[in-house]
């Protein structure tokens, strides 16, 4: 198995561990045997974008091809948590029949109520981080003999900051200018406003110029994403909840995925190696989801027919409630 590919913005701990406040950028590569990320599998930029590169496979024009999926975790995640659930998507998407590689971008998130605004401001400064560590190096290394397609996950306030940094790499001359794209980005649990998706809206903009496909998972039933939460203090419906404005462009696809989460057991889904709040974090770990996900990624099948899927109206779409 090759080793597991981060780029984290923590600090040092004691004990060669990783803290929970920002530090600049380091990438790392983390050995199967490894249960949690330690400074000691730092490697440099260069080595570690090669590494990446160097794992995709080459066809018979000499070009290296293959799909990479770059996830950015949500709020409340130590690095534990983020290798975790990497190497839970890694296998998921795996046995969903995707064969691309799995790359995560872990930024410090902190665990109380108190934190959880201060984190929001934070993600500002964050996102300016996967712009330069990231956007703007995946701009410089792209090479005639390099297709790698590369896509975003991203989870809860995860969403935030990619949208953060997507508004970001736009006012940056020189990643604007390279006219820069992704394949797909994806939104599960988003905490990110319904509204950024209404026509005209310069984050739906900003997306439809830079991601080739933009799906959104959604569940209703998401009581980390209602309105009354404390730790939200009112903020605006999201996206992550009650899904896209009826009126969003076509570019976009809502998955309305309230029939599945009510027919999965949380106590099995823990038992299973969930963990997090289980109406917020269920997709991970549900062989539905994953499979619908390894096929939206693969991208070969038209997203209004995909076999994991209902069809409530056109770009309308519900996950199926059984495997």
């Amino acid at each position: 198995m090759p080793d597991d590919a981060i780029l984290t913005l923590r600090n040092n701990a004691p004990n060669g561990r990783f803290g929970g406040d920002a530090a600049p950028g380091r990438h790392l590569m983390v050995p199967p045997s490894a249960r949690e990320p330690l400074v000691t599998h730092a490697t440099t930029r260069t080595a570690w974008f090669d590494a990446v590169r160097d794992d995709f496979a080459v066809d018979a024009r000499g070009v290296r091809t293959g799909q990479l999926l770059v996830y950015v975790h949500g709020y409340n995640n130590t690095p534990r948590d983020v290798l975790r659930r990497h190497r839970a998507l890694t296998r998921e998407l795996a046995a969903a029949g995707w064969r691309g590689r799995v790359l995560s971008f872990d930024w410090p998130s902190e665990d109380s109520t108190i934190a959880y605004l201060e984190d929001r401001r934070e993600v500002h400064g964050v996102a300016a981080r996967l712009v330069d560590d990231l956007i703007q190096p995946f701009v410089r290394y792209r090479t005639p003999d390099c297709a790698v397609d590369v896509s975003v996950l991203a989870h809860s306030m995860g969403a935030y900051l990619v949208r953060e940094a997507f508004l970001a790499a736009d006012d940056n001359r020189t990643i604007s200018q390279a006219n820069w794209r992704v394949a797909q980005v994806v939104f599960v649990s988003a905490d990110v406003s319904s509204s950024c998706f209404e026509p005209g809206a310069r984050d739906a903009a900003c997306f439809a110029r830079h991601c080739a496909r933009f799906t959104n998972y959604f569940t209703p039933q998401d009581a980390a994403l209602k309105v009354s939460n404390v730790k939200r203090l009112g903020l605006a419906p999201r996206v992550g909840r009650v899904g896209m404005p009826a009126n969003s462009s076509s570019h976009f696809v809502d998955v309305d995925c309230s029939q599945r989460f009510l027919q999965l057991d949380e106590r099995r889904w823990r038992d299973e190696g969930g963990f997090g709040a289980f109406s917020h974090s269920w997709y991970f770990g549900d062989k539905v989801f994953s499979r619908d996900l390894g096929l939206t990624l693969l991208g070969d099948i038209d997203r209004n027919y995909l076999p994991t899927r209902l069809v409530k109206s056109d770009n309308d779409l519900m996950l199926v409630p059984r495997a």
